[in-house]
């Protein structure tokens, strides 16, 4: 392994995400255009936020650009490739989703604060995951998955005492996920 670039912006590196971008469709009668989009996706660009909330466009072409500031430092940030979309979630519990342009630009498409109990505010979100298509699995430290469906705007929350009754003590909190998508088994 050795390093192709290096950026410095001030700050902790809190978050990456990788931006695969289609090749938009008016760009496929310009094969000179869309081959370039092509190259830039088999090393694509990327995504990474700051402590201070400074979210960052950088390619490996050394070009890197703050493109927002954020209220708070960012918890988590994934990529939504089936809608080129960058999702967002802060300290402050503010989840919040980007459509990234082909140029790396992005625009706030929807905003909505996460109602949790306790003092995640505090401690932060503990792992988010890809739970299937659209959807994410977030881990909150309580006795319970959050599961947010961001194609269909809606939520849901599974219970740890509805996965397996005596299976599951009563200290038993969710603190970290994975999900198979072959099985589609989430692991908890």
């Amino acid at each position: 392994m050795s390093p192709s670039r290096q950026y410095r912006k001030k700050g902790s590196i809190t978050s990456v995400a990788f931006c695969k971008l289609p090749v938009p469709q008016r760009h496929s009668d310009n094969p000179r255009k869309a081959e370039s989009i092509v190259k830039q996706n088999q090393i694509p660009p990327f995504f990474f936020c700051t402590d201070r909330g400074g979210l960052n466009y950088a390619d490996d072409l050394g070009h890197c650009t703050e493109v927002q500031q954020l209220s708070s430092a960012v918890d988590t940030m994934l990529f939504y490739e089936e809608r080129c979309r960058l999702v967002i979630i802060t300290r402050s519990l503010l989840l919040t989703q980007y459509q990234v342009g082909e140029d790396g630009r992005v625009s706030r498409v929807n905003q909505a604060k996460l109602s949790v109990a306790g003092d995640v505010a505090e401690k932060g979100i503990q792992d988010v995951v890809w739970a299937g298509p659209g959807i994410l699995a977030i881990a909150t430290q309580e006795k319970m998955i959050r599961l947010l469906d961001l194609a269909a705007d809606e939520n849901y929350n599974l219970s740890l005492s509805s996965a397996g009754g005596e299976l599951i003590s009563r200290n038993d909190y969710v603190y970290t996920l994975a999900y198979n998508p072959l099985d589609r088994y989430l692991v908890v």
